[in-house]
């Protein structure tokens, strides 16, 4: 095919915007995103989808007036409307199943990490060929700014224990705003309907080896006092959260909890059948808890092993079903191209197959 037969394919890029309850933020914030996409990213095509996830307040209005106003050449902004409230999971699978850009952007909705993260997060998917960029101020070079000190310390202890259990350099795992190599994340086939999606993307990206990188962000909540008060007031809810990603976070490995379990009450068993063997007198009653301890410490490894064997079956199974491995196998070429005219055999130009 000759040079004068082909054009770059425009680039394309989709924002998502999940919104719940968000009427005082969402005008502001929704112009400084515009604005950034006009001014760093101003070589692609946008869409900017606002998932307004069963509000009730004044959210819905808010979003039709401003994706009118706000509308220009090159992004075109849309709003997704849930009946009632889905959860952060809900909220990210509709927008990520209605988006159609190369490279698919998550920001919250009150910006608490500022739109300029965003040609960050887009560029690290691209240039690294990466199918996610996660926004992390848990990294070398990455800050918190007004966190709740108590929220921080929770959030931190969370990250650490999921990097111990995934075996990943990856700091921030519980974080939303990131980029998406698009076709791949239409493709992970998420079901968490809670903020446990963003893990579960991280994992499922991990059992089809796709590559996951941080970029340093800013998280910042400076002007986000209503946040911070509400977080306040939902202290218990935050505990619950954390210790909830904890739980979860065993998928990971759920073998140790087990193994160790097992391991534990083995060890004691025997350590209280040897002081029954020891004691003077008949201790049936320390024999009998001494053998029942091993008994059930032995059936937990038992059980350790079967899981070990469920996982590598369903990790083995969703790697070999998803159709978000074929793309991440694929090179891509730097330029892509597509035919100005016909010619025989162009169609498969600039795909990714």
């Amino acid at each position: 095919m000759t040079e004068e037969a082909r054009l770059p394919l425009p680039r394309t890029g989709t924002v998502v915007v999940p919104a719940y309850n968000e009427a005082d933020n969402l005008s502001d914030s929704l112009e400084r995103i515009v604005e950034e996409l006009r001014t760093s990213l101003a070589d692609r095509t946008w869409e900017v989808l606002i998932v307004d996830d069963g509000s009730v307040d004044d959210t819905a209005d808010i979003a039709t007036a401003e994706a009118e106003r706000l509308r220009v050449p090159g992004v075109d902004i849309r709003v997704l409307r849930h009946v009632a409230n889905r959860g952060l999971g809900g909220a990210l699978q509709t927008g990520f199943a209605a988006s159609s850009g190369a490279v698919v952007v998550v920001v919250d909705c009150d910006l608490s990490y500022a739109p300029d993260h965003i040609p960050t997060l887009v560029h690290a998917v691209e240039d690294g060929k990466a199918q996610i960029a996660v926004a992390s101020p848990y990294m070398p070079g990455g800050r918190t700014v007004a966190v709740p000190p108590s929220l921080e310390r929770r959030s931190r202890m969370a990250n650490r224990f999921l990097a111990a259990l995934s075996a990943s350099e990856i700091h921030t795992h519980t974080g939303m705003v990131r980029a998406y190599d698009g076709p791949f994340v239409r493709d992970l086939a998420l079901r968490s309907v809670d903020d446990m999606i963003n893990v579960e993307a991280l994992y499922k990206a991990g059992l089809l080896h796709g590559r996951v990188v941080e970029v340093p962000a800013t998280l910042d909540w400076r002007g986000l006092g209503a946040r911070a008060g509400r977080t306040q007031l939902r202290n218990r809810r935050t505990r619950r959260k954390t210790y909830e990603t904890l739980m979860r976070g065993i998928m990971y490995r759920p073998y140790l909890v087990f193994a160790a379990g097992g391991l534990l009450l083995t060890a004691i068993g025997a350590l209280v059948g040897l002081t029954a063997l020891f004691l003077p007198g008949s201790q049936i009653g320390l024999t009998v808890l001494g053998v029942s301890m091993m008994m059930a410490g032995f059936s937990a490894c038992l059980v350790s092993v079967i899981s070990v064997q469920v996982k590598r079956g369903f990790e083995e199974l969703f790697y070999q079903q998803s159709a978000a491995r074929k793309l991440i196998t694929t090179v891509r070429p730097p330029d892509p191209l597509v035919p100005v005219t016909p010619a025989p055999r162009l169609e498969t130009l600039g795909t990714d197959s």
